[in-house]
């Protein structure tokens, strides 16, 4: 990970910060460990690169989210609790922002960024416009270039190996998540995002081939 990269993640976190009203150890505290939780060595495609990607979405798509805030706020902490083998990650990140930020941020902003975050675990369509759109910044990546989404597809693979094994994943990738979101054919929740629905349809087919073939993202 690059130092530039690191410094934007942690700017970024700044300004959101002090927008919030938290005091600068705070800020610091907490950006310090959002930071390392994302630097982790276990992570491959959930790091510091993902959630400033999305901070990046996000920045264009400002206007449109009724709290801006709280899609800010979820987009850092979404993927603060990451472990492969759990399926619980989503509802922890929600409580561990809580846990950092009650009493210190507005509770309104702290329920909706909550809401959102846990939203992310299925990536279905929500009553909420503004989680709706977080989820589709977070899906984002599958309708990227082709050289885009393998390092993402490669990235996942690493992160779920050690956990699952090479044959597990391939079978799990597959059944689970690439076939069934290519077989619902509406990928993405919001018109912003629908550009990107062919590109992400493509892609898919395109990892599932390559994982029914026995070859790998993982050299």
């Amino acid at each position: 990970m690059s130092n530039d990269l690191s410094q934007k993640f942690l700017r970024k976190w700044q300004v959101l910060a002090a927008n919030l009203g938290l005091d600068d150890s705070k800020l610091k505290e907490i950006g310090d460990y959002l930071h390392a939780q994302y630097s982790g060595v276990d992570r491959h495609y959930h790091n510091v690169n993902h959630i400033v990607s999305m901070l990046d979405g996000f920045e264009s798509l400002k206007t449109k989210f009724e709290q801006p805030a709280a899609a800010e706020l979820a987009i850092f902490f979404h993927d603060v609790i990451y472990d492969s083998a759990r399926s619980d990650n989503e509802e922890k990140s929600a409580i561990k922002m809580k846990e950092l930020l009650s009493g210190k941020v507005d509770g309104e902003i702290l329920d909706a960024a909550a809401l959102s975050i846990e939203a992310t675990k299925k990536h279905a369509a929500t009553t909420n416009q503004d989680t709706n759109l977080l989820i589709d910044l977070d899906m984002a990546i599958l309708g990227q270039p082709w050289v885009v989404y393998e390092r993402y597809a490669k990235g996942v693979m690493q992160e779920y190996l050690p956990v699952y094994g090479e044959e597990e994943y391939r079978q799990g990738r597959q059944k689970l998540f690439l076939e069934p979101t290519i077989a619902h054919g509406d990928i993405f929740l919001t018109d912003n995002f629908k550009y990107l629905n062919q590109p992400a349809i493509r892609n898919m087919q395109r990892e599932v081939e390559i994982l029914k073939s026995g070859k790998s993202f993982v050299g």
